[in-house]
């Protein structure tokens, strides 16, 4: 893909602008990304058919410099919202560590970039949705539209279906990407069915325990969104913290 194509995909701040610089690090992450999603064996199809139908969009964070993510992030679920047919997913891409950290270190930076989306969001926390991490029906959401958010980094050795390049990538997927095929449904629970052996098939390892269906009673989305490079469950205690909830979360 051409820088000038490239152009086309990113959103930066509010809207799209004609003068954005695209980095010397952005296309090479971008094509080792693409080339993952666009492998006829890469497990999970939905960001395959985003990317096949133009429907994948993205920014880059520079230097740790993710002031601008709130006002992006608002665009492009604006956009998202204005084409409801279209299954819109978003990639932040992060600029590569020089010399690549742990997992401990990827980790605490996609909570932290949360959290700051979070305290940075002008809606307050929708009231159809909960604020208890610990309720099935929680996850995250920003503008009032909740989204399915997990961490892809090159800390990832043995779960390579979370690497996807040199540098951290965080991806963000609206709930309504997942309409008509929710848990639960029978179109949902064939599509989990598969994406879950293509995983095992392309990871070399069984599915992580945590991995589970939106609403389900023993599902906890916020453990989805960062996975152990191996089968160790997630702890409970997510360093995520609601506005709106007074008491102190984790147990």
């Amino acid at each position: 893909m051409s820088v000038d194509d490239m152009k086309n995909r990113i959103l930066f701040r509010d809207a799209r602008e004609e003068s954005i610089q695209v980095p010397d690090w952005l296309p090479i992450c971008f094509e080792i990304f693409r080339l993952n999603l666009m492998n006829k064996a890469y497990p999970c199809y939905f960001g395959t058919a985003a990317e096949r139908q133009g429907e994948l969009l993205l920014t880059y964070v520079d230097r740790d410099d993710y002031s601008h993510l709130p006002q992006t992030l608002s665009a492009f679920l604006s956009l998202s919202a204005t084409h409801p047919k279209k299954r819109y997913i978003f990639a932040i891409f992060f600029q590569p560590d020089e010399h690549p950290y742990g997992h401990d270190h990827y980790q605490a930076k996609f909570w932290n970039l949360l959290q700051f989306l979070h305290e940075n969001d002008p809606h307050p926390w929708p009231k159809q949705l909960p604020s208890d991490l610990f309720d099935p029906q929680w996850e995250f959401a920003f503008a009032g539209i909740p989204a399915f958010v997990f961490l892809a980094a090159p800390s990832y050795r043995m779960r390579r279906s979370r690497n996807l390049g040199p540098g951290m990538i965080v991806l963000y997927q609206p709930r309504r990407v997942f309409n008509d095929i929710e848990g639960g449904t029978p179109a949902g629970t064939e599509a989990r069915r598969i994406i879950r052996s293509r995983l095992t098939a392309w990871d070399n390892m069984e599915t992580h325990p945590d991995m589970g269906s939106y609403g389900d009673s023993s599902n906890y989305e916020w453990k989805q969104y960062v996975l152990a490079d191996d089968n160790t469950p997630a702890t409970d205690k997510c360093p995520l913290r609601i506005k709106s909830v007074t008491s102190p979360l984790g147990r």
